[in-house]
């Protein structure tokens, strides 16, 4: 079960995307407690639905020399998430530069957030493995989200 929503991201008022699924047991580790990995396929998994919803898609970008690496990520748990549990993946742009965006994640079950994130994705040239500019309608797109 997957569910898409749009609001307003609690800690910035800023315009939030929110995509909504399950806990699956493959996710969680011996402590019956989501595996701390499976947060950040959570977080992709939300980005991609985001992304699709702005029109934009990585693969169907017009410079197909792109790619789009994570240089930073990084997550805090602040909350129990078991299997079966439904949580909203709460999504926000918390920047967006001249090569790179920064994108801003909550996990929210009943309510509360149990996890917050952030990653940081460079548009990056595969041909030179060095950072290229952003294409300017993706740059837009974001920057029109964030607003």
């Amino acid at each position: 079960m997957t569910t898409l929503r749009r609001g307003l991201c609690h800690d910035s008022g800023m315009a939030a995307f929110t995509w909504t699924t399950r806990i699956r047991f493959v996710d969680t580790d011996a402590s019956q407690r989501i595996h701390y990995t499976a947060l950040f396929r959570f977080f992709e998994a939300a980005e991609q639905e985001f992304l699709r919803e702005l029109g934009l898609v990585y693969s169907g970008l017009a410079d197909s020399e792109a790619g789009w690496p994570r240089v930073r990520a990084e997550c805090d748990i602040s909350g129990a998430l078991v299997y079966d549990d439904e949580i909203d993946i709460e999504i926000s742009v918390n920047r967006v530069g001249t090569s790179s965006f920064e994108l801003g994640f909550r996990a929210i079950k009943e309510s509360q957030e149990c996890a917050k994130g952030k990653v940081v994705i460079v548009c990056m040239n595969t041909g030179t493995q060095r950072a290229q500019a952003l294409p300017e309608a993706f740059a837009t797109a974001l920057r029109n989200h964030a607003q």
